[in-house]
């Protein structure tokens, strides 16, 4: 397991794609694990009422931060770091990226609907575009709202026909073998998975067919927390491709947000 250290040239561009992103862990025997069946709701609504309950349950306030570890896996490497992210609905969402040993801050981002910036204390890089742009150089368009969503822990906006079926464990999947749909910007709702508890999705998986690029979405569920909470855990994979995964672990949730001060430090050259 790595670091990350302001003295080691680690490159950054696969966190950032992959938030444009709990993992377990083996034992030496193998023990059968007992079934546990999902409690099924006092009472079952219809398929063409599901989007209106994923609404409803949608993780939308004003403002909101958080502070996590993170692990970023490229290539069988894992870097450690530390993350904080602060969101105003709608309107900017920040991102601030340090070593998990000596605090110091080495990336930050700051997106609004038409705005990515971005710098790099590594190489000294800043980078100047738009949501769409940024993102597309991971094979992925996203806007705004598309990242807003995913960060957020929120199913994606769903066209009126979207449909949505009961599986066995009486949880609420959307398959592509069943009906997709398609986000604004284009990338299209492979899969997606909803607890029948509360209606927050545990799992969301998006693909692209030109490039072919897949994301997964995981975020953890703990029935114990209120109706539309965030997770307490989430993980971000890029697949097809090639493989990188962020996955995140929050410590702490931010009863008040702070500003979100960006400024790019002077002598930085524009990245290409």
């Amino acid at each position: 397991m790595r670091t990350l250290n302001i003295r080691h040239a680690v490159s950054l561009s696969g966190w950032v794609g992959l938030m444009t992103l709990t993992t377990g862990c083996g034992l030496f025997r193998k023990a059968e694990a007992p079934a546990v069946e999902a409690p099924k709701p006092s009472i079952s609504p219809s398929a063409a009422m599901v989007s209106d309950q994923i609404e409803r349950a949608r993780f939308s306030p004003e403002r909101f931060g958080y502070k996590a570890g993170a692990t970023l896996v490229q290539n069988g490497r894992e870097t450690s770091f530390k993350v904080e992210m602060r969101f105003e609905r709608d309107k900017q969402i920040w991102i601030n990226v340090s070593d998990p040993l000596m605090g110091i801050s080495v990336a930050r981002l700051l997106l609004t609907p038409d705005t990515a910036l971005m710098y790099n204390r590594l190489d000294q890089t800043y980078t100047a575009t738009t949501p769409e742009a940024l993102t597309r150089r991971w094979g992925l368009t996203f806007s705004f709202a598309d990242v807003q969503d995913l960060l957020l822990a929120n199913v994606p906006q769903t066209q009126p026909e979207a449909h949505w079926i009961e599986d066995p464990r009486h949880a609420w999947t959307l398959d592509s073998a069943r009906g997709r749909y398609a986000l604004t910007s284009g990338p299209v709702v492979h899969r997606s998975e909803v607890s029948p508890l509360d209606y927050r999705p545990t799992l969301v998986s998006l693909r692209l067919s030109n490039p072919p690029v897949e994301l997964d979405c995981r975020y953890g569920f703990d029935p114990n927390l209120r109706p539309a909470s965030f997770p307490k855990t989430l993980e971000y994979a890029l697949g097809l491709p090639y493989r990188t995964s962020l996955k995140i672990n929050v410590q702490e949730t931010l009863s008040t947000v702070p500003n979100f001060p960006f400024s790019i430090p002077q002598n930085f050259r524009r990245a290409p």
